[in-house]
């Protein structure tokens, strides 16, 4: 038996639901440069080795560009858009 991951406050991770498991695959561009892997246990995808979206949970989550138009379209659908600097 392996035991539940847990987030940094210490509470267990939850596994996505099949259902969400399975249209995410189903939905992933079937392209060459399109990788698809495990990362923390959660499907995701991959190009040129770059994560471009994956599941946590029962979220998904998506790279966009931070440009007003991503940025927009987060608030326009109340979806909090986490802003990671890369430097």
């Amino acid at each position: 038996m392996t035991k539940a991951k847990k987030d940094p406050k210490g509470s267990k991770w939850r596994k996505s639901l099949t259902q969400l498991v399975d249209l995410f695959v189903a939905v992933l561009p079937d392209q060459p440069n399109v990788e698809r892997r495990q990362m923390f246990g959660y499907p995701c995808a991959f190009v040129n080795g770059n994560m471009f979206t994956g599941l946590h949970q029962g979220s998904l989550i998506v790279r966009l560009i931070p440009d007003p138009i991503s940025q927009n379209l987060c608030a326009h659908f109340r979806i909090p858009m986490d802003m990671m600097v890369q430097g």
